[in-house]
């Protein structure tokens, strides 16, 4: 006498268990086994790309040679702000920030850098800008032309001072700031208004 198995449904689940998909086993038992099992191999690497992506720490950070690498917060140490001849959209002054040292002390190899953003209270992802300092003998300079407003910080830069860059948010915590890939070697900092302070970062 022949016996009809019913089907299994099998739901697999991400981590935080939402329903990502569900498939339909008419077999036995030991297939039954092995779908489960795979379900359970397919959340464990789910679980440990989601470590992966993001920082473990609030910060902002970068990777080097595959390990995460915290920068550290700069500020500047004198800041001089004069009228210019000619006003260029609306931002009669040329600004001048000066920060110590001529060289940050983490370096990335390449042509661009993915900068992570987690948890950093006033860095929001719509706020902030990646910037390029001048090197001097001991200090390095943000020069940038500026107005009284502060929504007017982001124009008040070339494209050779701020680099394009994507934006893309990882999680709730952290979002990533990945420059363009034709980047040219030298400092650069990621800030927001009115510039004084941010992150800084080499690239080699």
């Amino acid at each position: 006498m022949s016996h009809t198995r019913s089907p299994t449904w099998c739901i697999l689940g991400s981590v935080s268990g939402s329903l990502t998909g569900v498939i339909e086993v008419a077999c036995d038992g030991k297939m039954k086994t092995k779908v489960l099992v795979l379900a359970v191999a397919w959340c464990w690497v789910s679980a440990a790309r989601a470590q992966i992506a993001e920082p473990p720490n609030p910060g902002v950070y970068v990777k080097v040679s595959g390990q995460w690498t915290m920068l550290k917060p700069m500020q500047a140490v004198s800041g001089k702000r004069r009228l210019l001849k000619v006003v260029i959209h609306g931002q009669p002054f040329e600004v001048v920030w000066a920060f110590r040292n001529s060289h940050a002390p983490v370096k990335v190899l390449g042509t661009s850098a993915e900068v992570f953003v987690r948890d950093v209270p006033g860095f929001s992802e719509r706020d902030v800008l990646v910037v390029r300092l001048h090197v001097k003998k001991h200090r390095r300079e943000l020069r940038m032309r500026s107005s009284e407003n502060p929504s007017t910080f982001k124009t008040g830069f070339d494209e050779a001072q701020a680099p394009r860059f994507e934006g893309h948010r990882i999680s709730d915590h952290t979002y990533s700031v990945i420059t363009s890939p034709r980047l040219g070697p030298g400092e650069y900092m990621i800030t927001i208004a009115p510039g004084s302070r941010g992150y800084d970062f080499t690239i080699e």
